[in-house]
């Protein structure tokens, strides 16, 4: 099984990733590092501004600056996990396309890389992959973890393991495991969590999968669900009320 990850470059998510599915024993073809350009995160911040508007972007933009990232890996070097790196500019480019059809991956996972288009699902043999930090079909887009809190739905957190359509987060689930809140220190730590989550439970499938157990998954139901954006500076203030009563 041909098996190349898709990542933006220096993810510390797609670093994790890789030396998870490294350690288990997963064979990886090929890793392709896609350097953003600035219009990728000046369209992430006006995604995030028509849904909080323009004040609460800036002061979210100025905290992910900032923001430190408990599991950080540090000094990673790619080629060490791999016979062959390359590095691509944007995700769904002409370029970023050339040089995944000239892999000829089987799968392709996605250790995060913004939303991907049908030129790039089209080429893998079997499908693209990802592990989503929300239990779907109810809990797709972003922030999962956090409305699921604010909803009162607290066994709706945790993270699903599915193909990748050309919609969001409505591709046949392969997997689901649920994260016990309660056993977080703070509220920050479940992001942190729910990655970790979701890389083991891509990793087992992973294995299943080298030895020729395709899942194809189970097909959502469109109408079910709901997607979801970026939370309000209100709302976090709201969860983390309710996180701390939760625990207590």
């Amino acid at each position: 099984m041909k098996l190349v990850i898709l990542t933006n470059n220096n993810s510390n998510y797609g670093k994790q990733t890789i030396s998870h599915f490294h350690k288990a024993g997963i064979s990886i073809e090929a890793i392709v590092a896609i350097k953003q350009p600035l219009s990728y995160k000046v369209k992430l911040f006006n995604f995030i501004k028509r849904r909080v508007g323009f004040l609460q972007a800036i002061i979210f933009s100025i905290k992910e600056i900032l923001s430190k990232d408990p599991l950080e890996i540090k000094d990673f070097n790619y080629n060490l996990y791999t016979k062959s790196v390359v590095f691509t500019n944007g995700t769904n480019t002409k370029e970023t396309e050339n040089a995944l059809k000239k892999l000829q991956p089987d799968i392709i996972f996605l250790a995060q890389t913004g939303i991907v288009r049908k030129n790039i699902l089209s080429i893998p043999k079997i499908g693209v992959l990802n592990s989503h930090p929300g239990i779907l079909p109810e809990y797709r887009g972003i922030d999962c973890y956090k409305w699921a809190i604010l909803n009162n739905e607290y066994d709706k957190i945790g993270n699903t393991l599915h193909w990748v359509d050309t919609k969001v987060d409505t591709g046949n689930i392969i997997a689901k495991e649920r994260l016990d809140i309660q056993q977080q220190e703070t509220l920050s730590n479940i992001g942190a969590s729910l990655s970790l989550l979701g890389i083991d439970l891509a990793t087992k499938k992973l294995i299943e999968f080298a030895n020729d157990k395709i899942d194809s998954g189970t097909n959502q139901l469109k109408e079910e669900g709901k997607q979801y954006y970026k939370m309000s500076l209100q709302d976090e203030k709201k969860i983390e009320q309710l996180f701390q009563s939760i625990r207590k």
